[in-house]
């Protein structure tokens, strides 16, 4: 029972997807409940299917097209309800999907009743840098959606990653990644900010980027902490990742 719901549910999302693709505007809004709302962050809270319709109206006109979903995850959640997550690329941006309710209508159809994602964007380093930053600071005070935050912290961190801190203890990004989810998010005085940002160099895939970070409220830490630090960065499919990030000391 529970394969033939998720296969329904895919198609009901491959069905959608096609019309992306095709700019059929029409199919794309009344795939979405009454009552529905999306948030396709970082863009305002859509409530509604006339917000919704305004929003999708907008970034077809922009020639948004080639919408591909990857990494796509399935949960049953209640009768007639599963929810979708994805990574999602297309010509123009990408980014995660992190809660895609679907439920099933009286009528059999499937409907979205909420939407939300993050648009990454073609930022460039300097922009992954502040918003690596901003996103830490999300995690630790508890001032963000936990699902998304964790997404995007999870992409921008691989495994092969190396950490090497100014004691000059080393980590992999899954050891990273470890680190900061066995903290509460519940340090609403944390703060993580970068100064002094200077992207050395910056291909299509790769780049090195200098910056002063300084992070303030840390648990077990009435001091502000200030550290220099060099970063190697590579594109992945869905925007930069860290690869090699080494850390100094500041007095």
């Amino acid at each position: 029972m529970q394969q033939q719901v998720q296969a329904e549910v895919l198609a009901a999302s491959q069905a959608w997807i096609t019309a992306f693709n095709q700019g059929d505007l029409r199919t794309i809004v009344n795939a979405y409940t009454k009552d529905a709302s999306m948030h396709p962050r970082p863009n305002p809270m859509c409530i509604g299917l006339q917000d919704i319709e305004e929003f999708w109206s907008h970034l077809l006109s922009t020639g948004a097209c080639k919408l591909v979903y990857s990494n796509i995850r399935l949960e049953v959640v209640g009768d007639n309800r599963v929810r979708l997550s994805a990574h999602w690329t297309m010509n123009i941006a990408a980014g995660f999907i992190t809660n895609e309710l679907w439920v099933k209508q009286e009528t059999g159809q499937w409907q979205i009743q909420q939407d939300d994602f993050e648009v990454a964007g073609p930022g460039g380093i300097a922009d992954f840098v502040s918003l690596f930053h901003a996103n830490l600071t999300g995690w630790f005070s508890g001032s963000s959606d936990a699902v998304t935050t964790w997404a995007w912290l999870d992409y921008a961190c691989p495994d092969n990653l190396v950490l090497v801190y100014p004691s000059g203890t080393t980590l992999t990004g899954a050891e990273f990644l470890q680190s900061i989810r066995n903290h509460p998010r519940d340090n609403e005085q944390f703060l993580a900010v970068v100064e002094q940002i200077n992207v050395l160099s910056e291909s299509a895939s790769e780049g090195v980027v200098s910056y002063v970070e300084v992070q303030s409220g840390a648990a077990n830490s009435s001091l502000e902490n200030r550290r220099s630090a060099l970063g190697l960065v590579h594109k992945g499919s869905h925007g930069w990742r860290w690869r090699h990030i080494q850390e100094t000391a500041l007095d």
